[in-house]
């Protein structure tokens, strides 16, 4: 039972975390979170939300996430390559996650919803 709990509980935090990069990007001109302080802010926004379901410590020792990602280079991954994309994902190395709340998925279909950044480039 513990280890249907932890997948359980790993889905969810996935996914929380998700939502704060999410949150991070909208209320930060689309910018990536650096680092965990970077998402303190963003955690408070899913809190008022949703409730505590998590304390911050126990998602970032959950999830790992890489703060190098460039969201304009995650631009071109279409919905076939999702699979290949890895920013959020859960430091136990298991891929669990909720129907429809695959966290890199959700990060590319966030960013589909951005206006194109190269279209007001010269030749764009």
């Amino acid at each position: 039972m513990l280890g249907i709990n932890n997948t359980i509980r790993g889905s969810y935090a996935i996914w929380w975390v998700a939502d704060m990069c999410i949150e991070h990007m909208k209320a930060n001109d689309g910018d990536w979170p650096r680092n965990w302080d970077d998402l303190r802010d963003d955690y408070q926004t899913c809190v008022a939300r949703s409730g505590q379901p998590w304390t911050f410590d126990e998602l970032s020792s959950r999830v790992e996430v890489d703060w190098d990602a460039d969201p304009i280079e995650l631009l071109p991954f279409s919905d076939d390559s999702a699979v290949n994309l890895r920013v959020i994902w859960l430091r136990n190395g298991s891929d669990a996650h909720w129907s429809g709340r695959e966290p890199n998925t959700m990060i590319l279909d966030y960013l589909k919803t951005l206006p194109d950044p190269n279209a007001n480039a010269p030749g764009g």
